[in-house]
């Protein structure tokens, strides 16, 4: 038989249990985000599968200017020298990024046109397709700078990948950037941990209006 006397005391510890089981450990800390979910190998041969037209077993040559964030980061892809990607060097990058369990990191690029800072304009981080659908893209807006920091789903930063950026300034209906940079952008970049561009300047792309 429990005492009556005690039954409020076991009311408050079975709603006390119960908080804890609903807002979890830690304190109610939020759990710590997952980085997306790539297979590396089958990265790789996707990669193949959507670049290598001449069916040579390597990205190389004009097949890269199909891919601009390959061809932009081609001294990490390029173990040998020989200016050609293989599907084992993709997915080696890959394997990197994986390795630091990183989530989401900050991601921002410097834009000018013309030698001025391109201001108020909408800049896109669209992924490779081969990557799969669990990187995301990541959008942001130039300040008065030019400087753009980028965001996935309203989350400051952007998952770490090979992606295609596209600049957009939209006056009076009408896109004012050339499309180049845009709907046939040649732009790209490697967003990884050891990108040499997060230890200097950073990611800067000079635009041109002719």
């Amino acid at each position: 038989m429990v005492c009556r006397a005690l039954i409020p005391e076991i009311n408050r510890c079975c709603l006390v249990t119960a908080l804890v089981v609903l807002c979890g450990c830690g304190g109610g800390r939020p759990a710590r985000e997952a980085p997306p979910s790539i297979s590396p190998s089958a990265a790789g041969a996707e990669a193949l599968a959507e670049f290598d037209t001449n069916h040579d077993g390597v990205i190389s040559g004009a097949e890269l200017d199909k891919c601009p964030a390959l061809k932009s980061a081609l001294k990490r892809y390029d173990t040998n020298g020989d200016k050609k990607v293989t599907a084992a060097n993709i997915a080696a990058r890959i394997e990197k990024w994986q390795s630091t369990g990183t989530a989401l990191a900050t991601l921002s690029a410097a834009i000018t046109l013309d030698g001025q800072p391109l201001v108020d304009a909408s800049v896109t981080a669209e992924p490779e397709k081969f990557l799969g659908p669990e990187i995301q893209s990541a959008t942001g807006k130039t300040d008065a700078y030019g400087n753009a920091r980028l965001k996935v789903s309203g989350k400051p930063g952007a998952h770490y990948g090979l992606y295609k950026i596209q600049v957009s300034k939209m006056e009076g209906g009408k896109e004012t950037i050339p499309a180049t940079y845009n709907v046939n952008t040649q732009l790209g970049l490697e967003f990884a941990p050891d990108a040499p561009e997060l230890k200097s300047a950073g990611y800067v792309f000079h635009l041109k209006s002719r």
